[in-house]
């Protein structure tokens, strides 16, 4: 499945932005709740202009339309190990006798206190929040959109449409996951950081790249299976070190994209070294305060699935390798659309 232009194969969208039309048709979600959606957005940005406005909706709708249900139930988060010696850092798995942190800094970030977790039920996006999604959020707020000098140089206002957005800082992901909240009267909000981690790993298997098989298949790449380096068939290719654009590559088992060489990505939760220690079992959120945020998911190499980071703040500047993607802290299946 490949994300083209921002449409889903599984949804046809018709937009009108006429003064008082303002609709949407989507196989995913019903005319009852894109008109409400559509009413919520002339009450909450009624000076927006039609086209804006047509944007929002467009945006809500495909917000809906990309969360996948992820099935909750019982995990070991953090560290599980790896292998002490392996032929091929990309492709190695586990197996009973890893003994090795797989983290660079485990005494850093915690990642060394393994410990269970049980989650309920949620929802995350399969994708990372783009240039086009976040764009109607800053224009919602009177805000200037990313890059828009670049853009202008470029002579394509559309040019970035398809990149994960940069941040400035947590709360601007935060803010946006919220404000979608606030049009579609689904509680979308961030994914939390045990959330985060046990999508990536498949439901929480002992997986260290959340690729489709769990492997780094390089583009143009090989590698070692068995013992045996062979150099990989492009229809086996999984990372493309030049590939930057939203969904092109393979998703993993549950359908999500990018987890693996994506942005890194927020989440909602305040970092604390001690937290994976004291962590109760069911449905972690983090610590009650805190100074930094936390961030999972990385572009760099052995970006396994249990990093975990300390995301950076700006007032001023966005930054690139910070971006996110939204969650739905509902366990009804299916969502009420």
């Amino acid at each position: 499945m490949r994300f083209n232009g921002l449409l889903l194969a599984s949804s046809v969208l018709f937009l009108s932005s006429c003064s008082d039309a303002l609709s949407v048709e989507s196989d995913v979600v019903s005319k009852a709740k894109v008109a409400e959606i559509a009413s919520n957005i002339k009450k909450l940005h009624p000076e927006a202009s039609d086209s804006l406005k047509a944007q929002m909706l467009d945006v809500a709708v495909k917000a809906l339309e990309n969360m996948v249900y992820v099935e909750g139930g019982t995990f070991m988060m953090g560290d599980f190990k790896m292998p002490c010696e392996v032929e091929d850092i990309n492709t190695f798995q586990w197996t009973e006798e890893a003994s090795c942190y797989s983290n660079i800094l485990p005494q850093t970030y915690r990642t060394a206190d393994l410990h269970e977790v049980e989650l309920s039920s949620y929802y995350l996006s399969k994708y990372e929040t783009t240039y086009y999604e976040f764009d109607a959020f800053l224009l919602a707020q009177g805000q200037q959109v990313v890059k828009l000098k670049r853009r202008e140089e470029l002579g394509d206002f559309n040019f970035y449409d398809e990149y994960p957005t940069p941040t400035k800082n947590w709360q601007q992901a935060k803010d946006y996951c919220l404000w979608l909240a606030g049009l579609t009267t689904i509680p979308v909000d961030l994914p939390t950081e045990a959330q985060w981690e046990y999508a990536a790993r498949n439901r929480g298997e002992y997986i260290y790249y959340a690729t489709n098989n769990g492997l780094n298949m390089y583009k143009y790449g090989g590698g070692y299976i068995n013992g045996v380096y062979r150099d990989w068939l492009p229809e086996e290719w999984n990372v493309d070190p030049d590939e930057y654009r939203v969904g092109q590559l393979p998703p993993n088992p549950l359908g999500f994209y990018d987890l693996q060489r994506g942005v890194g990505e927020w989440v909602d939760d305040w970092f604390s070294p001690d937290y994976y220690r004291q962590s109760p079992k069911k449905d972690p959120k983090g610590p009650v305060s805190g100074e930094k945020k936390v961030k999972r998911g990385a572009r760099g190499d052995r970006s396994f699935t249990t990093n975990r980071y300390i995301g950076k703040e700006s007032k001023d500047k966005y930054l690139t390798a910070q971006g996110f993607r939204c969650a739905v802290q509902n366990s009804e299946n299916p969502l009420p659309l």
